[in-house]
């Protein structure tokens, strides 16, 4: 018998016999005194009961909570079959402060239940795994999907996986939402992030380097539809705002020089940690074809919130992007950079279409954090930077995607602190955005990281808390 059958028959046993000396009790007005023949034949009579209804589990069958991934389980008794249920809550409050902007107020503040997730993952016969994740929007309240994948791992290191995930692109996207230093990610991430795409990715994992390659919709093309593209693609920046290109191919590759792969799944490193280093390349390209029939229009440029009539277009936009980064982290320290280019271009060709334009976009992130001795608190900071095409500011509305009078670049400086309560598992961030610019053609608001955007002055600051629970 195993020590979870055991434990499970105990247990019942331990309630059946407490039920049955109170009802005694009761009933007699007076407290239960028999003799120790009379005691080891009730405990008898209690086991054999309990041995035919100690447990809602299957025989053979675990249940519990993984401390080490924070989420509770249901398995076989051999490992091969696994079910982890789990989630977490990331609730924020914001201070914004920024100029008046044409009459809109130079102040906003309030709360905000960024992420509230669900995920269910794990693994069938030993070498068949799953995901599915889901969220809470914010506004409203609706649940939407994001990841939700299956895929066979092979002993060698091999595996692949179909469905919908994030890309092997950007690593500041691929470390999850609860593993980040500061509150959410840059904003250059979001400018330039793959977010979640459906396809097919295969990979190769060693013990000192991994490859991962995907075929797929191609970035932003979350829960998409084939064919929902059409009337958006002959924007340049369609990647960016959503809808399938026609096809994309996505790859990544990470050296592990010291440390080991449980290191990189955060960008914090606790005191007490062995040096650590991650370097890593990857790069996306993907098209998509333009068939709009004439009479199409206005259609919305969801990059950059221009409009077309257009009376009929054709041709491509393709978009290419390259990224290199580093992880470094140490004894209560960390540090990250990475570099981001991407180049798109339009070949477009028809009555009243937008002219035919290409443009190179790049970012940067740099960012670090340390531990303040013999406490629980990690102080960081953070530069971000996103360099959009000169030719994408001028006049505005001679193409999508141009902003007259915008910045080149668009510079971000974060700082704040982290206190960890109990890791990752819960824990408390505060810090301030400080967005140096006025707006950039490529940074659309993003309301979720706190960035409201400011259409004519520099200088927008947000202050952000965050509570995180992870169950």
């Amino acid at each position: 018998m195993s020590q979870t059958s055991i434990l499970q028959k105990l247990a019942g046993a331990a309630i059946t016999l407490g039920a049955v000396g109170s009802v005694f009790a009761a009933d007699q007005g007076t407290a239960w005194t028999g003799s120790a023949d009379e005691v080891r034949a009730l405990v008898s009579e209690v086991m054999a009961d309990a041995e035919t209804r100690s447990s809602l589990l299957a025989a053979g069958s675990a249940a519990g909570y993984d401390n080490s991934r924070h989420t509770f389980f249901l398995a076989s008794d051999d490992g091969s079959w696994r079910l982890n249920i789990g989630g977490y809550v990331q609730f924020r409050y914001f201070l914004d402060f920024r100029d008046d902007n044409g009459g809109d107020e130079d102040f906003e503040s309030g709360f905000d239940s960024s992420r509230t997730e669900v995920i269910f993952d794990g693994h069938v016969a030993t070498n068949v795994f799953y995901k599915i994740e889901g969220n809470f929007v914010p506004a409203g309240g609706a649940f939407t999907l994001q990841d939700a994948y299956g895929g066979y791992r092979w002993d060698n290191g091999l595996y692949v996986k179909f469905g919908q995930f994030k890309l092997p692109y950007l690593r500041e996207e691929l470390v999850g939402d609860t593993m980040q230093l500061t509150v959410d990610r840059s904003l250059t991430n979001f400018t330039f992030s793959q977010g979640r795409s459906q396809g097919v990715e295969l990979g190769y994992e060693q013990e000192d380097w991994r490859v991962m390659a995907a075929f797929s919709d191609g970035l932003n093309s979350q829960n998409s539809l084939v064919g929902t593209n059409s009337p958006f693609s002959f924007n340049d920046g369609f990647t960016r705002g959503g809808g399938e290109s026609d096809w994309a191919i996505t790859g990544r590759f990470e050296w592990k020089a010291a440390g080991s792969w449980d290191q990189f799944k955060d960008f914090t490193s606790m005191p007490g940690n062995e040096f650590a280093l991650l370097l890593g390349v990857a790069g996306t390209v993907e098209q998509s074809d333009n068939n709009i029939p004439g009479g199409v229009g206005p259609g919305p440029d969801r990059a950059f919130g221009t409009a077309d009539d257009v009376a009929g277009v054709g041709g491509d936009t393709t978009l290419g992007g390259w990224t290199a980064d580093l992880s470094i982290e140490g004894d209560g320290w960390n540090f990250y950079a990475a570099a981001i280019g991407h180049h798109v271009s339009n070949n477009l060709a028809g009555a009243g279409g937008p002219a035919n334009s290409s443009y190179d976009d790049y970012g940067f992130v740099v960012q670090g954090g340390i531990f303040i001795p013999n406490t629980d608190w990690e102080i960081f900071g953070r530069y971000d930077v996103a360099v959009n095409d000169s030719d994408r500011t001028g006049a505005g509305g001679a193409a999508p995607g141009i902003v007259a009078g915008a910045d080149d670049n668009f510079n971000t400086v974060t700082f704040g602190a982290n206190w960890y309560w109990s890791g990752h598992a819960a824990k408390f961030t505060v810090d301030c955005q400080w967005f140096l610019d006025s707006a950039n053609t490529l940074n659309g608001p993003v309301n979720s990281i706190g960035y409201f955007q400011d259409l004519s002055d520099e200088n927008e600051i947000s202050v952000r808390f965050q509570f995180q629970f992870v169950f």
